[in-house]
């Protein structure tokens, strides 16, 4: 019985950079919605309203926290896609859909990284503000643990994976070393 791996790069690597990078996305789903939800309620205050709670930019910020959002977003469904034509892959011995689990974990490492630097965008973008203070509630600026956590774990695990898969991978062929 031939007990060579025919994938490079290896399965439980690819296994574990999507398992990864959907958990620190999901970790900071909750609190990057949290932060478009309230520049997007501050775009309905009048301009005086605005003004006292130092929301005047709501517009741009809500445009970052959204792009923020939606990569997030994005990582997470990758990766979970990425899981399926993973399973697809070892099961079926397929190298078609290994290169396509390859294809998924790099659009999710890429997606990660360009995450991460929008947050980075958005935590400049605020400068010192801590609390957009409304007419009815009060929202706070200050990024999560989960969110910083996430930021940074999915910047290093998105180079860490795009490195790896690139440099072990066989990406645009088969996907299957050998024969």
């Amino acid at each position: 019985m031939d007990t060579k791996n025919p994938f490079s790069p290896k399965p439980k690597f690819l296994a574990l950079c999507l398992a990864l990078q959907a958990f620190a996305s999901i970790l900071a789903m909750m609190d990057c919605a949290e932060q478009h939800r309230a520049w997007k309620t501050a775009l309905t205050w009048s301009a005086a309203e605005r003004e006292t709670a130092q929301a005047s930019d709501a517009s741009s910020l809500r445009g970052i926290s959204l792009t923020a959002l939606c990569l997030d977003i994005g990582v997470t469904a990758l990766a979970f896609s990425g899981f399926l034509a993973l399973g697809a892959a070892v099961a079926g011995e397929s190298g078609r859909a290994f290169g396509i689990a390859c294809g998924l974990t790099l659009g999710a490492s890429l997606l990660a990284i360009l995450f991460a630097l929008s947050v980075i965008v958005y935590r400049i973008a605020l400068g010192g503000r801590v609390k957009l203070v409304g007419p009815v509630h009060d929202y706070s600026l200050v990024l999560a643990p989960p969110i910083a956590l996430a930021g940074v774990w999915m910047l290093l695990m998105g180079i860490v994976c795009i490195a790896t898969v690139l440099k072990e991978g066989r990406i645009g062929r088969s996907g299957i070393q050998g024969g």
